[in-house]
């Protein structure tokens, strides 16, 4: 009983919010322009801000390394064995990027830290890094066929991106020494609590913002339901050769274990539904990205019982 009542307490609130999110837009609470201006005030402001006090405070070990490494190739081999299983879903040419990549950003730190606290965070931070890359230089050019960005652009998206800055300068203000000089002086404990309040905030919004943009379509859920089966079960080879990788590197933290098996549970990122070309292609993403989320919410309702 006391298991159910935590599962509870860490999982009822994250399902209201992402349904409040559902009441906002059913009702017009929130228009699209509303909700792209959260979207930016969270992926240029809060979310940067929360990787960069999670990476200056957390104990730089070769584990944030190994952790980012490890995300990049989670990503690649997701991606080859999406493209593996194509033919699966002919009608959706999108089908091996749905299977790929991982939305770290506008829904892991949201849920992770939950569970786990800053520790938590600053383990997904170290993952995000690995995930940032293979989105910006191999996710990206893909998803447009090979066109688009050249080498300087790619580099100039990866040099601009908010996350990634946040995550540079967070573990060189940790290396460096100058967070802990910051933080233990006077000011520290009025950094502290300006940092704590636009933290919680993010949370709240970033699943309120995942509600709004719940769809599920009907009509394409047979479809939808085959292919979230197959990216779940590309996932489960994926994140136990991460495991391994991480043995093989003796890392060994219960906490790290859990960040690698949460990170392969969760959706293919969302902006990949601005690629769709056509309204079917847009409702099928949204779809599949929908569902996902609750199979997100269910393996982190399983991870809350076990830990």
């Amino acid at each position: 009983m006391d298991l159910f009542l935590t599962v509870c307490e860490l999982t009822l609130p994250v399902i209201v919010l992402i349904g409040l999110g559902v009441v906002c837009r059913a009702r017009g609470i929130f228009d699209a322009r509303a909700i792209d201006g959260l979207k930016r005030l969270i992926s240029r402001y809060l979310m940067p801000f929360t990787l960069f006090n999670s990476l200056a405070k957390i104990e730089l070990s070769g584990t944030v390394a190994v952790l980012g490494v490890t995300c990049f190739c989670m990503c690649c081999l997701s991606l080859l064995l999406g493209h593996a299983t194509r033919g699966i879903c002919r009608e959706f040419s999108y089908h091996p990027y749905l299977c790929s990549a991982y939305e770290i950003g506008m829904l892991g730190i949201a849920l992770f830290p939950l569970l786990f606290g800053d520790t938590g965070l600053g383990y997904l931070a170290s993952m995000d890094i690995g995930a940032c890359f293979f989105f910006f230089c191999i996710y990206i050019p893909m998803l447009n066929g090979g066109k688009g960005d050249g080498p300087k652009q790619t580099l100039k998206n990866i040099f601009s991106s908010p996350a990634l800055l946040a995550c540079s300068a967070g573990i060189f203000c940790n290396l460096t020494g100058i967070s802990r000089l910051v933080f233990g002086s006077a000011i520290g404990p009025v950094l502290d609590s300006i940092i704590s309040m636009l933290t919680k905030s993010i949370t709240p919004l970033i699943l309120i913002v995942v509600g709004y943009g719940f769809q599920l379509s009907r009509r394409l859920l047979p479809s939808v339901l085959k292919t979230c089966a197959m990216r779940f079960a590309i996932s489960i080879p994926v994140c136990l050769l991460a495991l391994l990788a991480l043995e093989l590197f003796h890392i060994r933290d219960e906490v790290v274990r859990f960040a690698v098996i949460f990170v392969a549970a969760l959706p293919a990122p969302f902006s990949t539904s601005v690629y769709a070309k056509d309204d079917l292609q847009q409702a099928y993403m949204n779809t599949r990205m929908s569902l996902y989320v609750i199979i997100t919410i269910l393996v982190f309702a399983v991870l809350c019982a076990l830990a």
